[in-house]
C-alpha cells in the first residue's frame, strides 16, 4: 500500500489518526469480511463496525472460534507452520502460548484426547 495523504507514518507503523472513523471502517468493509482481528478493541467498537455486519475480535478469540468450527483445519495448518519451521507442534505451542495461551490450552486439549 502506498502512503497517501489520509495515512500518517510513525516510526512503527501507520496510522489512520487523522481518518474520520467511517473512512477507516470502510477499509475493511469494503470486503466480504466478517471478523477485524485486532489487539486494538477499542477503536472498534461494535457499534462502529454493526453497519458492516463485521465483528473485531482479538486474535485469541478468532483462533479459538475458527478452531471450534474447523478444528481438523486449524491443526493441519499448525502442524504444517510448525513443519516450516523446524520445530515439532508441541514446540510450536510452547511459543504460541505467551501471546495466546487459552487458543493453545484449547488445541492441547484436543490433541490429548
Amino acid at each position: 500500500m502506498r502512503p497517501t495523504s489520509e495515512f500518517r507514518f510513525s516510526r512503527r507503523r501507520p496510522s489512520f489518526a487523522r481518518v474520520d472513523r467511517r473512512k477507516r471502517l470502510s477499509h475493511i468493509g469494503g470486503w466480504s469480511v466478517r471478523y477485524a482481528v485486532t489487539l486494538n478493541l477499542r477503536h472498534f467498537r461494535p457499534e462502529h463496525l454493526a453497519m458492516w455486519g463485521v465483528r473485531a475480535l482479538h486474535p485469541q478469540s478468532f483462533l479459538i472460534e475458527i478452531f471450534r468450527q474447523e478444528q481438523a483445519v486449524v491443526m493441519t495448518k499448525l502442524e504444517q507452520q510448525a513443519a516450516d519451521r523446524d520445530r515439532t507442534l508441541r514446540q510450536l505451542l510452547n511459543i504460541l502460548s505467551g501471546t495466546v495461551p487459552d487458543f493453545v490450552a484449547l488445541v492441547a486439549a484436543g490433541i490429548s484426547r
